[in-house]
């Protein structure tokens, strides 16, 4: 028989706090809303017309840092990358981005 489906009165204290705590729990989430975030498929081409920049790198740094805002502090990750062949749109020797998110 099942922990929760056993009659209240024969279970411990500590069983029922758990079936209890468990009920609560799914009640909690099923109430939640649950938000996705999807895009639409690209073509490689489409991908490449649209890119700031395009170059052949190397990672050279990640690291995650907390960005202050009006609604709170964000975190958000920094990956530098050394590049070694500039392709499109840039001629620098490093390229930052910054991501959402932590590493």
């Amino acid at each position: 028989m099942s922990l929760c489906k056993a009659h209240p009165r024969s279970l411990s204290i500590g069983k029922l706090i758990v079936c209890l705590a468990v009920a609560i729990s799914a009640l909690l989430v099923e109430g939640t809303v649950v938000r996705a975030t999807s895009y639409l498929s690209v073509t490689f081409d489409e991908l490449i017309a649209g890119a700031d920049v395009i170059f052949v790198g190397e990672v050279t740094d990640v690291r995650p840092f907390p960005l202050n805002t009006r609604d709170g502090p964000v975190i958000k990750t920094r990956v530098v990358f050394r590049v070694s062949d500039p392709l499109w749109g840039t001629s620098n020797v490093l390229e930052v981005f910054d991501f959402l998110g932590g590493e």
